[in-house]
C-alpha cells in the first residue's frame, strides 16, 4: 500500500517540533519503504505492507514513545487522497486562485451529531467552504491566516480533529503517492 501520512500541529506555530529526517527514520523503523517527506509540517509518502489504520496506530505510538509527541495522525491510501483531490469543488485553473485553496482533512469521520454534513456549504466574508466526505474544501482569497473558516471552526462543528494543507501541498502529495504506487 502506498500511504500518505499527515500529522496535525507538527512544526507549525512553535508547537511539537519534529525534524523531518527523524520522522523519515521513524517511518523506516516501522517498516515503511521509499519514504519521502514534504515540507516541514509532517507530511510523508511511503509504501507499507500493513493497512492504513494499523500504520496510523504504529506511527502514533512511536511518536509518543520516541519524541514525547502526541499529534493527531492521519494515514490515507493513495487512492483515497486521489478521491479527495478529484472532489475539490472550486475552480483552480488560475494559479493565483490556487493559492487561496486549502483542504482540511478529517482525522476521523464526523459523527452523526456533527453540525455539518457532506455537501454543506458556507460563506464567511469573502471566504467559502464546501464539505466533502473526507475533507473540508476552503477558498479564502485574502489568505488562510485571516479566515474564520479555520481548523478550530470545523473541529467545533464536526467534533473531530482537522488538519489543513494548502492546495499545492495536497497536489504534490497526491502526485508523489501516484508515482510511488506506480513504481
Amino acid at each position: 500500500m502506498t500511504g500518505v501520512c499527515l500529522l496535525r500541529g507538527v512544526n507549525v506555530g512553535g508547537h511539537a517540533k519534529l525534524p523531518m529526517p527523524a520522522f523519515r527514520t521513524l517511518l523506516e523503523e516501522l517498516g515503511a519503504r521509499d519514504v519521502r517527506t514534504y515540507v516541514q509540517s509532517g507530511n510523508a509518502v511511503f509504501d507499507h505492507a500493513l493497512p492504513a489504520e494499523a500504520v496510523r496506530l504504529r506511527i502514533s505510538a512511536a511518536l509518543a514513545e520516541q519524541f514525547g509527541l502526541m499529534p493527531e495522525v492521519l494515514v490515507l491510501g493513495a487512492p483515497e487522497l486521489a478521491e479527495v483531490v478529484a472532489a475539490q469543488p472550486f475552480a483552480h485553473d488560475d494559479p493565483a486562485d490556487a493559492g487561496a485553496l486549502h483542504v482540511g482533512f478529517f482525522v476521523r469521520p464526523p459523527g452523526e451529531d456533527a453540525a455539518l454534513v457532506a455537501g454543506d456549504t458556507g460563506v464567511a466574508g469573502r471566504d467559502e467552504f464546501v464539505l466533502g466526505e473526507r475533507a473540508a474544501y476552503v477558498r479564502c482569497p485574502d489568505g488562510f491566516g485571516r479566515t474564520k473558516l479555520s481548523g478550530g471552526y470545523f473541529e467545533r462543528l464536526l467534533g473531530v480533529p482537522v488538519t489543513f494543507r494548502n492546495w499545492r501541498t495536497v497536489l504534490t502529495l497526491a502526485e508523489t503517492a501516484r508515482v510511488t504506487s506506480a513504481s
